[in-house]
């Protein structure tokens, strides 16, 4: 069994990478080598400034990590209260169907029970069909933009919007 570690990630993904694991910059931020979108980088800042974009308002960020190389990611933007965004659900093509991203998810889900979040919500491009899959099993939804609890600007790539209820999942 592949050990890996599922840690709390509170810098940038280059400083994380070269502070606690000594890695390569962009060994997962680059998300067009395992997924069917063609994101760069630069146009997914927050990558850039975990802190504040997750950390900061009471979110987290977590990666997991196999032989000192970041091969998961998952984030959690809390907007307020009750509602927390989950962004960044990532895992590297070689390490699909070995229940990393289910560990990631479970570590997310735990949080954010533990800070009283009643609705998780994210947005998903509409050709990523397994991801759907794993949404579907996990108890999410899928909804419209009038059904968001609060107001949510996405990137409009053919995005579908899921949400779960915690209270009732």
């Amino acid at each position: 069994m592949i050990k890996i570690i599922i840690s709390s990630c509170r810098h940038s993904i280059e400083e994380q990478n070269s502070q606690q694991f000594g890695l390569q910059p962009n060994s997962l931020a680059d998300s067009r080598s395992y997924t069917k979108i063609d994101l760069p980088l630069s146009e997914q800042p927050d990558l850039l400034d975990i802190y504040n974009n997750y950390i900061k308002d009471g979110g987290g960020f977590w990666i997991a990590v196999h032989n000192d190389t970041i091969i998961g990611t998952i984030g959690l933007m809390k907007k307020n209260d009750s509602c927390g965004i989950l962004k960044k659900f990532f895992v590297k093509q070689d390490y699909r169907s070995q229940r990393i991203g289910y560990r990631l998810y479970q570590t997310l889900l735990t949080y954010a029970e533990s800070i009283s979040l009643r609705y998780i919500i994210l947005d998903t491009p509409s050709v990523a069909v397994k991801s759907h899959a794993f949404y579907d099993k996990s108890g999410f939804r899928r909804i419209t933009k009038a059904e968001l609890p609060i107001e949510y600007h996405y990137p409009d790539r053919d995005s579908l919007l899921y949400m779960i209820d915690l209270e009732v999942k």
